[in-house]
């Protein structure tokens, strides 16, 4: 699934709107588009779900509880936050 994920998103930043500038010359051409994006969202968030439960679960053998985990990750965007 990170593979997928991985050659989906090198493709979108790469060469996606590059294969596909034609498609902006038509209603009909950006609806197919927004279709094929809408569609690695739905996959990007999808295998980000997955690796999000892995991680809580590897989490939670080591004792660290999800509230910890968020508490945490809040803590680090404060941080990052204030240095900006």
């Amino acid at each position: 699934a990170l593979d997928d994920a991985l050659g989906s998103r090198n493709f979108l930043v790469h060469d996606f709107f590059r294969e596909r500038i034609g498609n902006f010359e038509s209603a009909a051409g950006k609806d197919k588009m927004i279709a094929e994006l809408d569609e690695m969202r739905d996959r990007f968030k999808a295998i980000d779900e997955q690796v999000q439960e892995l991680t809580y679960a590897f989490a939670a053998k080591h004792g660290i509880t999800r509230e910890m985990w968020h508490a945490e990750m809040e803590a680090a965007r404060a941080a990052q936050a204030d240095r900006e």
